[in-house]
């Protein structure tokens, strides 16, 4: 029996403690959370788990032999400091921290952490995502040029007060939303290598919190392109990425799938929803995916599809396209 802890258990933490219920040989046997409702909670729809005192008293406990740090952005270095410490294999949800100082902390400790360390890129364990880097390693559009990603969110609820409506907590839409897109940039196309930004930075004086980032994104390959991402508190909601091709382009969207762009031409690319891991009755969709996979991994020795690298990544870009609207400069990565 795996026996796992989690550290936060907002919403995120009792997500992933659905979607482990149904993965044979798991069991969430410890929670921590500095939130007193929030633990009642969570005990109302998991009664019997243990409730420690400290995340340093949960890591180290003989009960516990994978740690979920599910916290808030702002404090996922305090879990994953008390997980190394107990040299324990961890899952840390995106982004895997707040600011550059944390960055420049984590990045030498993860790189040589022993264990397992996973970040929660949760679109990489969707069979969209999946098949679509199958697709570009296919050279289905022959050498990419350039992209446009493009992620606005129209029913944004978070009132003032809200940690994810302060920007120096949460870091707005780019480091919580678009952290993902960044990920998928640096998976499909290549390491960034400036940005151009500019961004609401969920500024009070627009209202209610609303934020928006657009910016423009130069990789060391060359390949240039464009990311705009919003909470806005109407509107549609649009997710997608489109990479063009000196043979074609491919377009991934939440609300489309797959599309495969010619002269004059387009096709739908069918993917196979149940084509992620090989075990029955695993639920919660991407997320649940995720879980499954990570148990997978741990049993079989493996590294997980995101890892520390993946993690260092993504965090520099978003950063930087922070650093990049907060100074209105360019900068180099």
């Amino acid at each position: 029996m795996l026996k796992i802890g989690i550290i936060g258990v907002g919403r995120m933490g009792t997500l992933h403690s659905s979607n482990l219920a149904s993965i044979p040989g798991t069991a969430v046997t410890g929670i921590y959370d500095l939130d007193q409702e929030q633990i009642k909670a969570y005990l109302a729809a998991f009664p019997g788990r243990k409730v420690y005192d400290s995340a340093v008293e949960l890591a180290s406990s003989p009960e516990v032999d994978f740690v979920l740090v599910t916290s808030p952005s702002y404090c996922h270095i305090e879990g994953i400091w008390a997980a190394t410490a107990a040299a324990k294999p961890i899952f840390c949800e995106k982004p895997l921290c707040r600011t550059q100082a944390q960055l420049d902390e984590l990045t030498p400790l993860l790189r040589n952490y022993p264990k397992m360390f996973a970040v929660g890129f949760v679109r990489r364990y969707s069979a969209g995502v999946i098949r679509m880097k199958q697709l570009l390693a296919a050279n289905k559009i022959g050498r990419p040029l350039c992209f446009e990603i493009y992620v606005m969110l129209g029913a944004y609820k978070r009132q003032p007060g809200d940690w994810f409506a302060d920007y120096s907590l949460s870091g707005g839409v780019t480091l919580d939303m678009l952290s993902h897109h960044a990920d998928l940039l640096n998976h499909f196309v290549g390491e960034p290598e400036s940005v151009c930004a500019n961004a609401l930075m969920l500024n009070p004086e627009n209202g209610l919190p609303t934020d928006y980032l657009s910016a423009t994104i130069t990789c060391k390959n060359g390949v240039i392109g464009t990311i705009q991402g919003g909470w806005m508190r109407s509107g549609p909601n649009e997710n997608g990425m489109t990479i063009f091709g000196d043979q074609g382009a491919l377009r991934f969207s939440d609300q489309t799938g797959i599309t495969y762009f010619t002269p004059g031409k387009q096709e739908e690319i069918p993917f196979d929803d149940q084509s992620v891991i090989d075990l029955p009755g695993v639920k919660g969709g991407m997320f649940g995916n995720q879980m499954a996979v990570l148990v997978d991994c741990l049993r079989k020795g493996e590294k997980p599809w995101a890892g520390p690298e993946e993690a260092i990544a993504a965090q520099k870009l978003c950063l930087a396209l922070l650093r990049s609207a907060e100074r209105r400069e360019i900068v180099q990565l």
